[in-house]
């Protein structure tokens, strides 16, 4: 993170596999968290002070220190000499200038599903959600971090029938998008791609294994 943001480091904890439950008071504001996995589950007092809400982010800085900005001394003015005069210079009519051209706000993947080709536009400024936040299930040994990344970008653009299939394809038989899936309309790009991103965490898990019992 660029930037200690206490709902991405919930999100961050969750992708990992880890269930994060907040605690508000009356006015909504955050008075504490538990973490937990399989069946234990901890305060964040629990499991350091240094964890707890009203130090997490004094926390956080500690370990990601900010580069100290080194002030420059001014340049005391120079007095430059007084410049000749110059006779104007008529232009002739060129041809016109080239435009400035727009700046990309989106990068275009494209993605192979079977015999299929998608092709993905994603926002610049949730790319890296997709690139460097999104993690294999544990019990996956098939899928890569690029299958997954194209699950949850699949997701992102509405491609649900390719999502599944994919997911499919690198091992995954988990849990699938219900009906109506699709951002929001109080939601804006950075939590719908954390929503994908943990959508596709659950649809790569793979199949639990039947037991088989025998007399």
């Amino acid at each position: 993170m660029q930037q200690f943001n206490i709902d991405r480091y919930f999100n961050l904890l969750r992708l990992k596999g880890y269930e994060v439950k907040p605690r508000y008071d009356k006015q909504r504001k955050l008075v504490g968290y538990t973490v937990g996995k399989n069946v234990s589950v901890f305060k964040a007092s629990e499991i350091g002070r240094k964890y707890m809400v009203s130090k997490i982010e004094a926390t956080w800085k500690k370990l990601h220190p900010q580069p100290t900005q080194v002030k420059e001394k001014p340049v005391s003015p120079s007095v430059a000499p007084a410049p000749r005069p110059v006779r104007p210079v008529v232009h002739t009519p060129t041809a016109s200038q080239p435009k400035a051209q727009p700046q990309i706000t989106q990068t275009a993947f494209t993605i192979n599903i079977g015999d299929e080709v998608k092709k993905v536009w994603i926002p610049n400024s949730v790319k890296d959600v997709f690139t460097n936040e999104v993690q294999i299930p544990e019990d996956n040994n098939i899928a890569t971090t690029e299958n997954v990344a194209h699950v949850a970008m699949l997701l992102f653009a509405g491609y649900i029938d390719a999502a599944t299939s994919m997911s499919e394809s690198c091992g995954g038989g988990g849990s699938t998008p219900s009906s109506g899936w699709g951002k929001k309309d109080d939601e804006d790009d950075w939590r719908f791609a954390h929503r994908c991103a943990q959508m596709t965490h659950s649809m790569c898990k793979p199949k639990p294994r039947s037991r088989s019992f025998h007399r």
